[in-house]
């Protein structure tokens, strides 16, 4: 391979390199630059070189005597021993330029931690500075002691947020709040303890379930595509505050966060659905039970009882005319 000496001189150097990125030049560097192989008598190298250095012959590179390549594009192993006669190096038959600028890896970039400090240290004060860019330069580390401590302070925030939940659903109105207060439930729905109610609940609940809602189309889904707003037991405390206590419908739908349309079809649909589910259930005894409980007294006098209807006469007073006592 035929070498360039461009050892610089007054003149100054015609060479440069022709490789993309490359800025070197003779006029300014001691280096060697290298013509490329002879179309005639190396055809294949030269193709190589030009592939390599990914530039086409075309309109706008032509490789005339004076195109070459700089030498720190060859590894020095490319190098024949010793130098020629005029001191310089020359290049293997076979060498061809491996080393270009798209073939070097990019230096990794370092994770820094920024760290934003009390208003109150970040007072004017060159130690203080030098504090914060400290800081912020600082590595991260997989097993550093702050990190551990920002873990455990996250969990004792996550155990608090979750107490803070449930304190805010012992004071949302709903059963749930008055679970514990069984003169509460007495007041508020009629039945004697909180379990009363679950239990009474739990049998109802199987036909409930599929029961159809007041307004709404017997095709329609039950609960509707969107859901249930109130949760079905939700939904039974509330149609017993309303018969219990006679609260407004406007009342309810502030307590239980609903529409006041909502409140009129689930007590509606409360309603019916009791009046049927409970008026199928057997109040009264069989005969054999009767027979079975009836006092000494009864059997006697009455074999034959049934029912014993409790009557009183309370005493009023009416006008003597017929016409107004009807």
């Amino acid at each position: 391979m035929a070498a360039l000496s461009e050892t610089q001189e007054a003149g100054g150097s015609k060479y440069h390199c022709v490789v993309p990125l490359c800025n070197d030049d003779g006029c300014y560097k001691n280096l060697m630059f290298y013509r490329f192989p002879s179309p005639v008598s190396r055809p294949e190298l030269r193709k190589q070189w030009i592939a390599k250095i990914r530039r086409d012959e075309g309109d706008y590179f032509e490789i005339t005597d004076s195109t070459s390549v700089c030498e720190e594009h060859f590894l020095e192993e490319k190098n024949r021993p010793g130098l020629d006669n005029l001191g310089r190096k020359r290049l293997k038959t076979a060498a061809i330029p491996t080393q270009f600028a798209w073939h070097r890896p990019k230096a990794r970039q370092k994770i820094e931690r920024h760290i934003q400090l009390h208003p109150d240290e970040s007072e004017s004060g060159s130690s203080d500075c030098q504090t914060e860019k400290k800081a912020k330069r600082e590595d991260i580390h997989p097993d550093e002691p702050n990190v551990k401590e920002q873990l455990d302070a996250a969990r004792a925030e996550i155990r608090h947020l979750k107490a803070q939940v449930e304190a805010l659903k012992l004071y949302k109105f709903s059963l749930e709040r008055f679970s514990m207060d069984n003169d509460s439930i007495k007041f508020c729905t009629g039945f004697v303890s909180y379990q009363y109610l679950v239990t009474f609940y739990e049998i109802v609940k199987p036909s409930a379930e599929s029961m159809q809602y007041c307004y709404t189309s017997s095709m329609s889904s039950n609960p509707p595509p969107g859901g249930r707003t109130m949760v079905l037991i939700g939904e039974l405390f509330l149609f017993l505050l309303r018969i219990r206590l006679g609260l407004l419908q406007q009342d309810l739908a502030h307590r239980f966060n609903v529409h006041e349309s909502t409140v009129s079809r689930k007590v509606i649909t409360y309603a019916n659905y009791l009046y049927f589910f409970l008026g199928a259930q057997p109040i009264w005894p069989s005969k054999e039970a009767v027979q079975k409980h009836l006092p000494q007294e009864f059997r006697v006098r009455y074999p034959n009882t049934r029912v014993v209807i409790d009557c009183m006469e309370i005493r009023v007073q009416v006008p003597s005319s017929l016409l107004l006592q009807s």
